[in-house]
């Protein structure tokens, strides 16, 4: 077999380069994890799914990027609960800042003109199934191919949700737990 010349070498090297930084970060999993508040006041549609203060603390993905104001790709996702009876779809938003306002749990959802340009993607589960089917399982929802683009704030490596219920309306369990993972493929 021939030899590569040294214009074909500098081509795959520079080829090889770029390879190199797109795949620098590589693939990983972000998670967050929310407690709602300790009652069980039945939900509406399009009501938020949150904790009992939410925030830009709570409710975001930590290092979703590899560096500050770092970009990436959100290829898959995942919804999970504690909750063996809950069935219902949630969509999650996912902004790049923090919104201006995060809508606390059981209050009706409002998607912020102001926030239009932080929104990263609204990824839409369907609903959730038991993952096991015995004591200790859970159920989850899971959305794939999604190849949602991103980059980051100027100041932060970080992401930021808000969970949101898509149709129903379903009672929640006190403290009921939902935990959301992101795969990320990082700049």
């Amino acid at each position: 077999m021939p030899q590569p010349s040294k214009s074909q070498n500098a081509a795959i090297l520079d080829k090889l380069a770029n390879v190199g930084v797109v795949m620098r970060g590589g693939y990983g999993q972000v998670r967050a994890e929310i407690a709602r508040p300790p009652n069980t006041t039945q939900y509406s549609p399009l009501d938020a799914v949150a904790d009992a203060s939410p925030s830009a603390t709570t409710h975001r993905f930590a290092n979703a990027a590899r560096k500050v104001g770092g970009s990436g790709a959100i290829l898959n996702a995942r919804v999970m609960t504690d909750n063996l009876a809950w069935t219902n779809a949630l969509t999650l938003i996912v902004y790049d800042t923090p919104p201006t306002a995060f809508v606390a749990d059981n209050e009706a959802f409002d998607e912020k003109w102001v926030d239009r340009d932080s929104i990263v993607t609204e990824i839409t589960f369907p609903s959730m199934v038991t993952f096991k089917g015995e004591a200790g399982s859970f159920r989850r929802a899971d959305a794939s191919a999604l190849n949602e683009g991103f980059t980051c704030g100027d100041d932060s490596k970080d992401l930021y949700f808000q969970a949101v219920l898509s149709s129903g309306t379903p009672t929640p369990a006190e403290n009921q737990i939902f935990a959301f993972k992101l795969g990320v493929l990082r700049d």
